[in-house]
């Protein structure tokens, strides 16, 4: 019994005197728990900013529109100004109407391709809209827009540091079949979609979606209409839930007071295409573990080979040991130490290592912030703990079954 207690001490003695050994399986493990909680942060972070961004384009939000299928609907549209009523008395909330159509937008020398959204400064009661600079429409405005920052980016470069002036009181020319002319910028929309600040070159369907669903992307113009709305196509109307209401069942309700217009006009609550975001997201980072697992399962092979070559030049010790008392478990428990021991100490080094990973690939390449989740870490932990055992468990018992007499007398 006396001698499991002398084992860590015995353990940590053995680790010293190879230095260099121990080193080569300290950097695989650290590296090993370096890629593990570094994976589990950026799968974490895109979880959590995925269901951030998703909030900010409005859970409770219900969108009414004309089918994106049929481009007879953009022109004659099944909509009328009376569905206002009908749809904020089944809601409960703020409504407003929409009409899109697709334009160029100029500054200078720098054009980019624009949804032009007509609608009205209520818009801002119904969608939980962000400004990063200026204002949004007002009544009375003329000649006078809001940009969606994504719009903005490409026409004056990238936002400058806070305070510093960016789009605001410039002029933009639009030109569309509805709009054109010169326009001024009012305000600036702050994109809701973080996650895909660094991925936009790789949506290559972007251009191919229908307009009237493109409303999603906030890469547009806002504009306020230049005549009523009874003399205006209403591609769509947007309204706001209020709290003592369930969204789920008032879309229902909307789509049943809609139902004589078929399949001409959608409706969709927001929440439940969110809903479906989530769950693919969960899936996809469910599938994407794989990577770290992959990462252990290379480094137990790699401290595997490395135990074989490392316990066979140490059976002359092993034998002594073996000789002077010690049992086969003893030998199996201080091999199985010395790694757990030293695997502790990697990962003790690997966290302040993966939270400066996690801070560069942030600042260089992701656009969401990395989340090291308690539970993620204690998993990585564990995950290495278990690998570390299985590495050292098959080159220890091999030691701890050498005869000592041979060993000892060069037959071994």
């Amino acid at each position: 019994m006396g001698y499991w207690f002398l084992l860590p001490r015995v353990a940590l003695r053995a680790i010293v005197r190879r230095p260099l050994q121990s080193a080569v399986v300290a950097f695989g493990w650290t590296a090993a728990f370096t890629a593990t909680i570094t994976i589990m942060g950026i799968l974490a972070g895109v979880r959590y900013q995925v269901e951030a961004d998703m909030q900010a384009i409005g859970a409770r939000v219900i969108n009414i529109h004309v089918s994106p299928f049929n481009l007879v609907q953009l022109i004659n549209s099944p909509l009328r100004a009376s569905d206002r009523e009908v749809i904020a008395g089944i809601s409960g909330g703020p409504t407003v109407p929409i009409h899109v159509s697709l334009g160029v937008v100029r500054s200078g020398t720098k054009q980019t391709t624009a949804l032009f959204l007509v609608t009205e400064p209520e818009l801002t009661n119904v969608l939980p809209i962000r400004l990063i600079e200026g204002r949004f429409l007002k009544a009375g405005d003329r000649q006078a827009c809001v940009l969606d920052e994504a719009v903005a980016v490409r026409l004056f470069g990238e936002r400058p540091r806070e305070g510093t002036p960016w789009a605001v009181g410039k002029t933009v020319t639009l030109s569309g079949l509805e709009v054109r002319g010169p326009y001024r910028v009012v305000g600036i929309v702050k994109d809701p979609f973080r996650i895909r600040e660094r991925m936009r070159e790789m949506d290559f369907a972007a251009t191919a979606r229908p307009r009237i669903l493109r409303i999603m992307e906030y890469e547009g113009v806002y504009l306020l209409p230049n005549q009523p709305w009874h003399r205006t196509a209403i591609h769509g109307y947007l309204t706001r839930v209020a709290a003592d209401r369930d969204v789920f069942q008032c879309e229902r309700q909307v789509r049943e007071a809609l139902a004589a217009r078929g399949a001409y006009v959608w409706v969709w609550a927001r929440a439940r295409w969110i809903e479906r975001v989530m769950t693919a997201v969960e899936l996809s980072t469910e599938v994407a573990n794989i990577a770290w697992l992959v990462v252990l399962v290379i480094a137990t092979a790699m401290i595997l080979s490395i135990a074989l070559v490392a316990v066979r030049t140490r059976y002359v010790e092993i034998a002594v040991r073996r000789v002077e008392g010690a049992r086969r478990v003893h030998i199996v428990g201080q091999l199985l130490l010395e790694n757990v021991i030293t695997a502790l100490g990697a990962f003790l080094v690997a966290l302040p290592v993966a939270a400066l990973a996690g801070w560069v690939l942030e600042l260089r390449y992701l656009s969401w912030p990395l989340v090291f989740e308690p539970d993620d870490v204690l998993t990585a932990l564990l995950a290495g703990l278990v690998a570390s055992l299985v590495a050292t468990g098959l080159p220890a018992h091999r030691a701890a079954s050498v005869d000592p007499v041979h060993v000892l007398s060069g037959r071994e």
